[in-house]
């Protein structure tokens, strides 16, 4: 039997200063992020967590301003969490003008 584990649900929403069109998302750096809450293996045969994880709210091209929900992150509620947060806010690369 697998006991389900506590998640906590962290809402990234844009400040009052931030507005613009998301132009691009670092994939590695939010892999990075990912695993380092826990998602995946570092070796086979390790458990694989099935609660932490991040939904992205948004995607290349959409606009973004005040109070948008651009991630959604479920985590463990450790101090490293906080960390690996602000690292998946800095993957997301937010500008005044529509991407190319």
């Amino acid at each position: 039997m697998r006991v389900k584990a506590k998640v906590n649900i962290c809402e990234y929403k844009l400040n009052e200063f931030v507005s613009g069109y998301v132009d691009s998302i670092d994939a590695l750096a939010t892999g990075k992020a990912c695993h380092a809450l826990g998602c995946g293996r570092t070796r086979p045969g390790l458990p694989v967590q099935h609660e932490p994880g991040v939904v992205l709210n948004c995607k290349p091209g959409d606009f973004v301003s005040e109070g948008d929900v651009t991630l959604t992150v479920h985590h463990d509620g450790s101090e490293n969490s906080a960390k690996i947060t602000e690292r998946l806010v800095d993957a997301v690369l937010i500008k005044p003008n529509k991407p190319q």
